[in-house]
């Protein structure tokens, strides 16, 4: 005897209603979990060292907000973070430093500053043929690309006036690791340049790795390859870290020498925001 209709589909739902459901809870979980597939970044809003200093709120408060989605954007295409964050272009207002390659040629008399002062600084007070000796084998190397120096022009705190930075970094290439590791990065060194490109300081609490503008004004990058974690720095004058006011005009051209009886006011970049490594699961 054949079944009624409604008796058929009540046999066939009773039949496949379990696998049904399945079938609807497995889709669900695949759209749900995107995320536990792919490297993921959030942010600490505390150190997680008491010792270390509270990070300090930044100056525009949707800076970490927007660093934090464009490294998201990256990490969850799984790319290696380590060695640069490269920005989405996308977001509008995140942008690189324009560096420019260094000609000594041009800015000999700043060339020849650093070189003595910075790089052949072991060599001074010895024999001027030594410090000589040594200038010249730094501009032997850099004509090698051993020494990369470049240029860039970014207003660095905030007072809508662009700085001179000069960059130093070696001729080490890294190797990108999406994991932390323990690979040595050796790190580049920052210097702040007067406005004529003939002298200099070093920026000594500077921004660590890289630089990268937002909203016109330039932040600094610090990475930790051994956790993967990512702290986005501000730069200021100690004036506003604690410093008396009503510095010169002279003082905050960097230019000591200039600057008969002051004191050089020193540049620092401090941490605002972390951003820690989340790997997939």
């Amino acid at each position: 005897m054949t079944k009624p209709r409604e008796a058929r589909s009540s046999s066939v739902m009773m039949k496949y209603g379990k696998t049904i459901v399945l079938v609807i809870a497995l889709s669900s979980c695949i759209w749900q979990v995107p995320r536990g597939w792919a490297d993921d970044y959030y942010r600490v809003l505390e150190p997680r060292d008491a010792r270390d200093q509270p990070y300090a709120p930044p100056s525009n408060p949707k800076l970490c907000e927007t660093y934090l989605a464009n490294v998201n954007y990256f990490a969850r295409k799984n790319q290696p973070l380590s060695c640069r964050r490269p920005i989405a272009a996308h977001f509008k207002d995140l942008a690189n430093v324009s560096w420019r390659p260094f000609e000594i040629s041009k800015h000999r008399v700043l060339f020849d500053k650093l070189a003595r002062r910075w790089f052949c600084k072991e060599a001074e007070g010895r024999d001027l043929a030594v410090v000589d000796a040594c200038v010249k084998s730094v501009e032997a190397r850099h004509a090698k690309g051993e020494v990369m120096l470049f240029l860039a022009a970014a207003d660095l705190d905030g007072d809508d006036r662009t700085e001179q930075i000069l960059q130093y970094r070696s001729s080490w290439s890294c190797e990108p690791s999406r994991k932390p590791t323990k690979q040595h990065y050796p790190r580049p060194s920052f210097f702040l340049v007067d406005d004529s490109l003939t002298d200099f300081v070093p920026i000594q609490a500077g921004p660590r790795d890289a630089l990268f503008i937002y909203r016109g004004r330039a932040y600094g990058e610090e990475y930790d390859p051994q956790t993967g974690s990512i702290w986005v720095t501000e730069g200021d004058l100690p004036a506003k870290l604690g410093r008396p006011e009503g510095l010169s005009s002279c003082e905050k051209r960097f230019l000591p020498e200039q600057c008969p009886g002051a004191v050089r006011p020193e540049f620092h970049f401090f941490r605002v925001c972390e951003l820690a490594f989340r790997a997939p699961k």
